[in-house]
């Protein structure tokens, strides 16, 4: 059993942020703290190449803290981000990750996680509900070219997921980099590239 308190500064500063030219960012410090009570079920099974961990999740969030998008009063062409509480959302999923390692020279560290969701707010002045299946998937993989000279390939897949007031589209993008030690080990170059199929 776990009990989290989340939430950052800009959510509460009033102050107006305008690094967007089209959306005002503005915190909102009459909000409640949001509480995460989370059970979890977890398993690990080491073999002689690697391991495989599964878990089995199941969330409640009290005061849940949402994203919300209003109208510019001062500017029609414009929008307001601030931040409210919403009702206690719930949400529950499973988890798998690993690791193998085929060879030496290559390592694979895989995810999974597949949840189902509901999220209960105020958006204006209407009572919103949006029960949602989301999941994503990672894959980190590294090569050990020579024993100074490694490799890394990681990519990333996230669902489709609707939220109180806005649809996050599905997203996907895989990094590429490069570490090189040398001065016996004492130091390193390394070089990434992100997106490297500009997704």
């Amino acid at each position: 059993m776990e009990d989290g308190l989340t939430g950052h500064l800009g959510q509460v500063n009033p102050v107006r942020d305008f690094s967007s030219p089209r959306i005002t960012v503005i915190g909102n410090p009459e909000l409640d703290p949001q509480f995460t009570n989370s059970l979890e079920l977890n398993y690990t099974q080491n073999f002689s190449k690697g391991n495989l961990n599964t878990g089995l999740f199941y969330r409640v969030i009290n005061n849940e803290i949402n994203q919300t998008l209003l109208l510019d009063p001062e500017d029609p062409n414009k929008l307001i981000l601030t931040f409210a509480n919403g009702e206690d959302n719930s949400a529950f999923g499973a988890e798998i990750s690993g690791s193998y390692k085929p060879f030496k020279w290559w390592s694979l560290n895989p995810s999974f996680e597949l949840y189902t969701r509901n999220i209960r707010g105020i958006v204006g002045s209407q009572y919103v509900e949006v029960e949602n299946t989301a999941y994503n998937l990672r894959l980190n993989q590294t090569f050990n070219v020579t024993k100074a000279l490694s490799l890394q390939l990681f990519g990333m897949y996230r669902s489709r997921a609707q939220h109180l007031q806005i649809e996050a589209q599905e997203m996907y993008f895989i990094n590429a980099g490069a570490r090189y030690n040398f001065l016996n080990d004492k130091a390193t170059i390394s070089l990434n590239f992100n997106d490297i199929f500009d997704t």
